[in-house]
């Protein structure tokens, strides 16, 4: 396929995405928001949560097919290949969620 166009078809997949993650965040902040008033910001936090787990996804994933390890590693057997995804992914994400915040010991230390 032309680069192109390839490039072009995958932006419309990440659109598609996106717009489902989109709408699927905000029903879902709609229906967990704890109180009626609370639904407007509810609805915008789940928009946004939709997205930025979504897109990264997307993106990753499609650039992924093109990597040579990847195209490698989709020739094993499916439960391998399974294993495999997920614990590269493990190691990409988990990482960056358990990351300890610096200590902060006095006022001038909250600026930064």
């Amino acid at each position: 396929m032309i680069a192109a166009g390839r490039r072009r078809r995958e932006w419309r997949i990440v659109a598609i995405v996106a717009a489902v993650s989109l709408v699927i965040g905000s029903v879902f902040a709609w229906f967990v928001a704890p109180t009626p008033s609370a639904r407007p910001a509810s609805l915008l936090i789940g928009i946004v949560n939709g997205l930025l787990v979504a897109v990264p996804a997307t993106l990753l994933e499609l650039r992924a097919r093109r990597i040579g390890w990847m195209r490698a590693l989709r020739r094993l057997p499916f439960l391998v290949y399974l294993l495999a995804k997920t614990a590269i992914l493990t190691l990409l994400i988990v990482p960056r969620s358990y990351r300890r915040p610096r200590r902060r010991t006095s006022p001038s230390d909250w600026a930064s």
